[in-house]
């Protein structure tokens, strides 16, 4: 099987390693899925040193009295200023009405039900969202008058082998959207398209924006009927389409606020006519989002692909956390917050799975 997806693709390294099945309860795989998305083993490039945990000495020194800044105090101060978020802040989001107006989105991706498929299944939802904010926070140390917005991004609709998808129990959903408003926190619904169709999709996803923390996404990748087989694709003129239903949905039922679309790439089939897409419209914060994992060079080079889409300003990177459990298919070494933040224009969107 690995055979056939490695040579369905240009790099298989690239290939998203997120399940394509339902998922099932939490910390189980069906035999369907076993195996299907394990990356080979390699050993990346030596391109980047890997970065250090915040001060290793900082522990072993006494703690300043009144009065007097910490090392680590000191040092996250400089790394703050040498960043200069808020000067690098880009333009077009600083026109926005949105989130991203001041605010650096910082989110768990996955689905509830697996523990494989992302950061946001790996635990209980306090617990959860007790890992999310403290990642947001060490952005939110880094950015100076740039805020951070937590946020939650759920696999709405999960694509299965034949392409048909499945998608997320009502009830379940209902929880962590709740839980998100209750407690600071964002809420993005991601659609796997599979044989179906992106304004299909968004039609699902519509009735949620009654919500004024949710925002919605989609994954080209799975825009497919062959999924895991070969990556997908969607046309500009689809992604024009599901703005301007947004837009139009928002309007028509009078519901507040600038939403955001979140779109994946991490290959040129995912986007046809890239330089077709738009992102003027009033109510939709398009984010570009560079998806696909590796070392900081691989993950830089899709950074700066994506980034050739002047057309799409608002960018977004993706980061895979390490796991004990599967050979490859993560980000090795993992880039830091100050790493992230050193990207050209400063991302909008950081994203964990």
């Amino acid at each position: 099987m690995l055979a056939a997806i490695v040579s369905a693709v240009d790099d298989p390294l690239r290939v998203d390693p997120e399940s394509v099945f339902d998922p099932g309860p939490v910390g189980t795989v069906g035999p369907a899925t076993e195996g299907l998305f394990v990356a080979p083993e390699y050993e990346p490039q030596a391109v980047l040193p890997d970065p250090p945990t915040e001060p290793t000495i900082i522990a072993a020194l006494p703690t300043p009295g009144p009065g007097v800044p910490s090392l680590l105090r000191i040092d996250i101060d400089a790394k703050r200023d040498a960043l200069d978020v808020e000067r690098r802040w880009p333009a077009a989001a600083r026109a926005s009405d949105g989130v991203v107006r001041d605010r650096i989105v910082v989110a768990y991706y996955g689905h509830p039900n697996s523990r494989r498929m992302g950061a946001l299944g790996e635990t209980d939802l306090p617990l959860m969202a007790e890992k999310l904010k403290a990642r947001a926070a060490e952005y939110d140390e880094l950015a100076g008058a740039i805020g951070v917005a937590p946020a939650f991004h759920i696999i709405f609709a999960t694509v299965h082998p034949d392409a048909t998808v499945g998608v997320i129990r009502e009830a379940q959903l209902l929880e962590y959207i709740e839980f998100a408003a209750a407690n600071d926190i964002i809420v993005f619904l991601d659609h796997q398209i599979g044989a179906g169709t992106v304004r299909g999709a968004i039609e699902r996803m519509l009735p949620y924006l009654r919500y004024p923390h949710v925002h919605l996404a989609f994954d080209p990748e799975w825009a497919t009927t062959r999924p895991g087989l070969e990556i997908g694709g969607v046309d500009a003129s689809e992604i024009n389409m599901a703005q301007q239903m947004m837009q139009d949905y928002l309007i028509e039922h009078g519901l507040p606020g600038t939403r955001m679309l979140v779109v994946h790439q991490f290959n040129w089939r995912m986007i046809r006519n890239r330089e077709q897409v738009r992102a003027d419209f009033p109510r939709v914060d398009l984010i570009h989002h560079a998806d696909g994992f590796g070392n900081p060079a691989q993950k830089i080079d899709s950074w700066r692909f994506n980034v050739l889409a002047g057309n799409i300003p608002l960018k977004g990177f993706k980061l895979f956390y390490p796991k004990s459990w599967r050979a490859g298919g993560y980000d090795y070494p993992l880039m830091s917050p100050a790493d992230v933040l050193r990207l050209d224009p400063v991302p909008v969107y950081i994203q964990y799975q």
